[in-house]
């Protein structure tokens, strides 16, 4: 069975915040483990991925329609931040972390 991971963001990059930062990093170390990685956002920067599929979402409707397309088996949807709420409206069971100081605050 092939393995999809789709991300729900708003800004997916290295060069944004430190949590956007976080999810890039922590997914790039684990891009191997999917057979594809779906990222749905409203801005697309540096990242270390070497195949991403970027869903550009105009608004949360928008965005909640892209979710129920990508619903299947296989799918593992994850979110980092507060829109992580359309995984619920899209009706699509979901894993959620918070970590927007992160990198930054490791160091503390």
């Amino acid at each position: 069975m092939k393995r999809k991971l789709v991300i729900l963001t708003t800004h997916f990059g290295l060069n944004f915040s430190g949590g956007s930062k976080a999810t890039c990093e922590v997914f790039g170390l684990l891009q191997s483990d999917f057979d594809e990685i779906c990222v749905v956002g409203t801005q697309l920067g540096d990242h270390p991925f070497k195949s991403l599929d970027f869903r550009e979402y105009r608004n949360w409707l928008h965005a909640v329609q892209i979710i129920r397309s990508l619903k299947s088996p296989e799918v593992l949807f994850y979110g980092d931040f507060f829109n992580s709420f359309l995984f619920i409206l899209a009706g699509v069971p979901f894993h959620f972390t918070y970590h927007d100081n992160w990198p930054e605050a490791r160091l503390l």
